[in-house]
C-alpha cells in the first residue's frame, strides 16, 4: 500500500487528450530513433498500431451492426423488403454484411481498406468510399444501403 492521498481512477469517459504538437514531434524523433537501432522495439510498435487499428475497426464494426438492423426493420416497415445483416472474417478483415432475405440480389458488404477507408460494395465493385470516422454515422450507412438497393435493382434490370 502506498503512502498519501488516495488518486481518483480515471473513468475512461472521454477521449484521450494528445499530446501538444510540439511534445508530440520530440517523441516521434525520439522514438524513431530507437526504431532504427532497436528491430525489436520497431516490430512491438507496429503490432501495436495494428492492434489499435483492429480494435477501432471491431468498434466501428459493431455501430455499423446497429444501424443495418434499424435500417432492416425501417425497410420491411416503409417497403416489405426483408433484410439480414451479418458479418464475415475477423480482425482488420472483418466485413460486416447486409442481405435481401430471399437472395434476389447479392450482399451489401463494408470492407476495410488500408485500416483508414470504408469501402460498401456490391459484387466485389466499389459503390461509395468513405473514412472510418463516416461508416459510424447512420447517415453515411443509410445512404450506402439505399444505394445498393439502386445498383442490385438496376444489374437485374
Amino acid at each position: 500500500m502506498g503512502s498519501g492521498p488516495a488518486r481518483e481512477l480515471s473513468t475512461g469517459s472521454g477521449p484521450v487528450k494528445p499530446l501538444p504538437e510540439e511534445l508530440a514531434a520530440k517523441v516521434e524523433r525520439a522514438l524513431q530513433k530507437l526504431d532504427s537501432i532497436d528491430e525489436g522495439f520497431k516490430e512491438r510498435r507496429v503490432d501495436e498500431l495494428y492492434t489499435q487499428n483492429v480494435k477501432a475497426w471491431n468498434k466501428t464494426c459493431k455501430k455499423m451492426d446497429g444501424h443495418l438492423r434499424e435500417l432492416a426493420k425501417a425497410l420491411i416497415n416503409g417497403h416489405q423488403l426483408s433484410l439480414d445483416i451479418g458479418s464475415d472474417g475477423g480482425g482488420a478483415s472483418t466485413k460486416p454484411w447486409l442481405e435481401e432475405t430471399s437472395l434476389t440480389f447479392d450482399r451489401l458488404y463494408f470492407k476495410l481498406v488500408d485500416g483508414v477507408e470504408v469501402h460498401a460494395t456490391y459484387q466485389d465493385e466499389t459503390f461509395l468510399k468513405g473514412g472510418v470516422e463516416d461508416a459510424v454515422r447512420y447517415e453515411w450507412v443509410e445512404l450506402a444501403v439505399a444505394k445498393w438497393i439502386e445498383v442490385a435493382v438496376s444489374k437485374k434490370a
